[in-house]
């Protein structure tokens, strides 16, 4: 009953530091503060024998509470290896791969990145470069993990992502 109830307690507090966070990046309406346009489009990155399809469009998601829908940027990934298709990051559930949220600059965004496959969760920030906007970097970065053991449990070994952390990306339409 006790481990419930910190547990609740625990995730409470994070979604709202998360609304908070959001709400922080939004206007009260919940509106973009720029145009996004400049990111919607398929994105393609490429690491070795690897390429990544990052699909973006805008959208909007429901912070509940406060029952509110905030303009956000959802995203699909696909990977392929020597030219086929080997995965596909897409929305599961209510859970969008990606999410991004428009910051101060229209050419930055910051996101969360969700995999439910692997079970392993991000967050991040892609910034178009302001001389040549077909052009983007990404940072992937590890979210922090809420996992609530007995004494003396092993939470196994931390999910990895099979994206690289940090990519270059070039808008192909």
């Amino acid at each position: 009953m006790i481990k419930k109830f910190i547990t609740l307690s625990i995730l409470t507090c994070v979604v709202l530091g998360f609304i908070q966070v959001v709400n922080a990046q939004l206007p009260n309406d919940g509106k973009f503060q720029h145009d996004p346009a400049s990111f919607i489009g398929k994105w393609e990155a490429k690491s070795g024998d690897n390429t990544y399809e990052l699909t973006l469009k805008s959208g909007q998601w429901l912070l509940a509470p406060p029952d509110q829908f905030v303009d956000v940027i959802l995203g699909e990934l696909t990977y392929r290896t020597n030219g086929k298709i080997t995965r596909q990051i897409k929305r599961d559930g209510d859970t969008p791969a990606f999410r991004g949220f428009l910051r101060s600059s229209p050419t930055e965004i910051s996101f969360l990145f969700s995999d439910t496959e692997k079970n392993v969760n991000g967050n991040g920030r892609m910034i178009i470069d302001p001389e040549n906007p077909q052009k983007a970097t990404w940072t992937l970065g590890y979210r922090e993990r809420l996992i609530i053991l007995e004494p003396g449990e092993d939470p196994g070994p931390r999910a990895k992502f099979d994206i690289p952390m940090e990519l270059e990306w070039t808008k192909i339409e």
